[in-house]
């Protein structure tokens, strides 16, 4: 998932490729990412909190019957983010950039695999039966023939993570970087014709021959056009973010409902689509109508200390993706047998989910600092400690390399003219 995690203040990063005249430059500091992403983690938890009670008990009447499928959208908020990040990164020339998104996906998620195995052995006395290969790759294998599954149940949206990692790994460097929106205007085409020869495939496991035609790349690609768009608008007024979610209202209704209607139906089955493919553009872009302005409105502001609630929980959304089903589950089967009020047994298990999911998220932080400075290190620009202004961050100087150079500009002594 996500770079769904990905801390954009990098300090490896060499320049800001969004940077203009007067304004300093620097790694980006993509606040709005952060908060959006602690909404659409919460909103994937809460989803499955109904969805497993529905399950697990049968019962659809819960206190959390609202938060249905539309709310497990949050995975495809997700992969539109992390096309974005990979976009932003490949532009500004950051450095190691496949060790660093894979150093960022991996030990987290092995760390998780370890608890949620050793609790479900200790607990429920249940043990996997697995490919060990496949299970700590996460490289797309395709469906395992004796029917193994992951533990945690997110690691499908992480094969594809680490599948467009890769990909965009071909394009991190000076040489072929500007290729890269021409590569994903053309990777979007080829999905399009394959969606008409494969339709109805499911891709939720696919090998890799099947992962590069899979209509789910649609949301990595529109995500990082999307970077491309956000990088020649300039700073928006907070009050144009307004008319951009409106407009995505009806946006995310087309995706939902209206391309099930028997006109644009009948209209795809002629060209031999199905709706997954119209369906992908539709949410892309409705993401896209929330994102990329509110990231806009976001240059050079001054940081508001409203959001960061949810800012912190954007920081721990990857520890808290990994970990919210296997908690949720568990909690579910435990009081199975002893009939609990299904509405507080659901408050407990999102209590239990979010807590869980923040205790991994700090570690997780911890993780990816320590592994980030043992790659590339810190660059010592300043003694003084780096300030924040709006999304750039700079170094200001300290006291006594004002006062040197206050000297070195000293008027000049003009009481006695020059020798000739």
């Amino acid at each position: 998932m996500a770079d769904i995690a990905l801390q954009v203040c990098d300090s490896n990063i060499p320049d800001n490729p969004l940077s203009r005249p007067g304004t300093p430059s620097g790694p980006i500091y993509f606040r709005g990412i952060q908060v959006f992403r602690g909404i659409a983690a919460a909103c994937v938890v809460l989803y499955h909190v109904n969805a497993y009670m529905a399950a697990v008990f049968g019962d659809k009447n819960t206190l959390f019957r609202h938060f249905d499928v539309l709310f497990s959208l949050g995975w495809c908020f997700f992969f539109v983010v992390s096309g974005f990040l990979m976009a932003y990164l490949i532009t500004s020339g950051t450095r190691y950039f496949l060790p660093r998104r894979l150093l960022r996906i991996y030990p987290t998620y092995w760390l998780a695999v370890i608890l949620v195995v050793a609790f479900r052995t200790i607990f429920f006395n249940i043990t996997f039966h697995w490919n060990l290969a496949r299970l700590l790759c996460l490289y797309p294998l395709g469906k395992d023939p004796e029917g193994l599954y992951y533990p945690l149940g997110v690691e499908w949206t992480l094969i594809y993570e680490i599948f467009f990692y890769f990909v965009c790994a071909f394009f991190a460097n000076r040489f072929l970087r500007r290729a890269f929106p021409g590569f994903l205007l053309l990777w979007l085409v080829i999905i399009g014709v394959a969606a008409i020869f494969y339709r109805n495939h499911d891709y939720t496991l696919p090998n890799f021959t099947e992962i590069w035609f899979s209509t789910n790349n649609i949301l990595f690609i529109g995500g990082a056009l999307g970077f491309y768009l956000y990088r020649v608008l300039p700073p928006f007024k907070w009050l144009w973010t307004f008319p951009c979610f409106v407009f995505a209202i009806p946006v995310f209704v087309m995706a939902e409902h209206e391309i099930n209607r028997a006109g644009i139906l009948r209209l795809l089955h002629r060209i031999g689509m199905d709706v997954t493919y119209p369906s992908l553009l539709f949410y892309t872009l409705g993401f896209l109508l929330i994102l990329v302005p509110w990231l806009a409105a976001e240059k050079n502001r001054p940081k508001s200390r409203r959001l960061l609630v949810l800012e912190k929980l954007g920081d721990y959304s990857y520890a808290l993706y990994l970990v919210h089903v296997p908690v949720i589950l568990y909690i579910y089967m435990a009081a199975k047998a002893n009939h609990p009020n299904h509405n507080a047994l659901a408050c407990l298990a999102l209590s239990c989910a979010l807590i869980a999911g923040i205790l991994l998220g700090r570690i997780d932080v911890r993780i990816h600092n320590r592994l980030k400075a043992f790659l590339g290190g810190k660059k010592a620009v300043s003694k003084a400690a780096p300030h924040r202004l709006g999304m750039a961050n700079f170094n200001l100087p300290d006291s006594a390399a004002i006062s040197r150079f206050a000297e070195s500009r000293a008027p000049l002594d003009t009481s006695t003219p020059p020798a000739a």
